[in-house]
This record gives C-alpha cells, sequence and structure tokens, in this order.
C-alpha cells in the first residue's frame, strides 16, 4: 500500500488536555490514527474511548516526557500498532514564574530539561521513525514569548522557548531533503489549564483580556485546527515556520 493510500497516523505527546485533547479529537475528525501520551490516565483513557465511539482509531500511552524511554516507546507503539509515524505534535511545556534571581539551579535544570532536552529527544525519535516512512510532519508547541516576552517574571521560561523557536528551524532545515516538515506555533493566551494557574484569579484574567485585540482568550480547537493545518499535506511547502496564535497580541 502506498503513503497515498494507507491511513496516517499521528502522536501526539502531552494529549490529555487542553490544546493535545483538541488536537488529538481533530486529528480523528482529519482521518488520522491517533496516538497519545500523557500522565493522567483517567483522562487520557476518556479522550481515546470518545475517539474510538466516534469510529476513530485510537491509543493512549502513560508516558511522562522527561523520560526518555517513554518516549521512545511512544514513538515505537506508532510503529507496532499502524505501521508508521506521520505526524507528531510535540505538546510538552513546563512553566517558570520568578525573576532571575530568585530561581534555584533545580528549578532550571527542570524546564531545561522539560521544554529544551525533551523536545530535543522528542524530535530526534520521531524524525528517524519518519525516515523510514518516508517522511513526515512535526509541529512543536512553543509560545507567544518565543517571539518576544510579553511580561516579566518568567525570563527562564522566554529563554527555553527562544531555544525551541531555533531548534524548530535549524531541525527543519537539516530534514527539508527528506521530507519531513518542521514548524510550531505560538499560542497567547488561550483557556487551558497552564493560563488558568497562571493568572490564578478573575483580576488578571480580565488584565491579560483588556491587552488582547480581540478582546477574548482562544479556545484550544482554536491552536489545534492551526496545528491539524501544518501537518496536512495542506501545508506542504511550509517549514521551519511559527505561527502565533494570539488574537492580536503580537501585533502591537
Amino acid at each position: 500500500m502506498s503513503v497515498a493510500e494507507r491511513k496516517k497516523t499521528v502522536l501526539i505527546l502531552g494529549g490529555t488536555s487542553g490544546i493535545g485533547a483538541s488536537a488529538a479529537r481533530i486529528a480523528s475528525r482529519d482521518g488520522y490514527n491517533v496516538v497519545i501520551t500523557g500522565r493522567r490516565e483517567s483522562l487520557g483513557r476518556a479522550i481515546t474511548e470518545q475517539i474510538i465511539s466516534q469510529g476513530g482509531n485510537a491509543h493512549y500511552i502513560q508516558a511522562d516526557a522527561l523520560d526518555p524511554d517513554d518516549t521512545v516507546r511512544a514513538v515505537d507503539t506508532c510503529l507496532q500498532l499502524f505501521g508508521s509515524l506521520d505526524g507528531a505534535f510535540n505538546n510538552v511545556a513546563s512553566g517558570l514564574a520568578g525573576n532571575i534571581r530568585s530561581l534555584h539551579l533545580n528549578d532550571v535544570e527542570i524546564i531545561l530539561r522539560k521544554n529544551i532536552i525533551a523536545l530535543w529527544h522528542a524530535l530526534k525519535c520521531e524524525i528517524e521513525a519518519m525516515r523510514a516512512s518516508g517522511g513526515g510532519s512535526i509541529v512543536n508547541n512553543l509560545s507567544i514569548h518565543a517571539l518576544r516576552p510579553i511580561f516579566t517574571g518568567v525570563g527562564m521560561y522566554v529563554a527555553t522557548k527562544f531555544a525551541g523557536l531555533g531548534l524548530t528551524r535549524s531541525v527543519a532545515i537539516e530534514e527539508a531533503l527528506n521530507h519531513i516538515r518542521i514548524n510550531a506555533v505560538a499560542p497567547g493566551p488561550i483557556d487551558t489549564d497552564m493560563y488558568r494557574d497562571a493568572v490564578k484569579n478573575d483580576e488578571n484574567s480580565r488584565t491579560w483580556v483588556s491587552r488582547i485585540p480581540m478582546g477574548r482568550v482562544g479556545k484550544p480547537e482554536e491552536v489545534a485546527e492551526v496545528v491539524l493545518f501544518l501537518l496536512s499535506d495542506r501545508a506542504s511547502f511550509i517549514t521551519g515556520e511559527t505561527i502565533c496564535i494570539d488574537g492580536g497580541v503580537n501585533a502591537l
């Protein structure tokens, strides 16, 4: 069976909630086999059961992005269950608040491991599998902070997102002739658990919304739709790009 004839498979690292869960549902809608990972088993199984109940193919793997063996296992599962890995959404990130003087080395090492080292390792594993399948597409979930700092007090988080942007671009160039496209999305304020944890209360949320030209916080599915566009053949001549999804904040 040719690549064009077989059903494609997408791996979503961090697919149990928020943007990742929305991407899993939309990927199934678009005809992909879906494999999702995440630490929260109850959420992961609920999403896969929902997809299967609607006629899709889905599989959940309980996994931690900080464990490189878990990432290897996730990629291997795609190959074992469905025969290929055609798309991947690396939706793995950790926040870290605090000015540079207040941070401890352990905190910095953790965010570097999750936002940079885990991303590098995921790309390495995914690219190896995609080369064997004849190509594919990868999308990294970064942040509006990958393009410019939006507010202070999150310097190390911003630094890791800048690094993720550089990694996306450089690896996209390396793999361009291998028929592997690598892009990123840079969400602004999106209604996810991370956003709600960051704003903490309604007053902070109103302050954020007042800075958004469109006057509202984004929805996870609004990011996920862009992710699936970048994964699809509709974006066949796009690589090394980062699309900001922020209601106009970056345009200010």
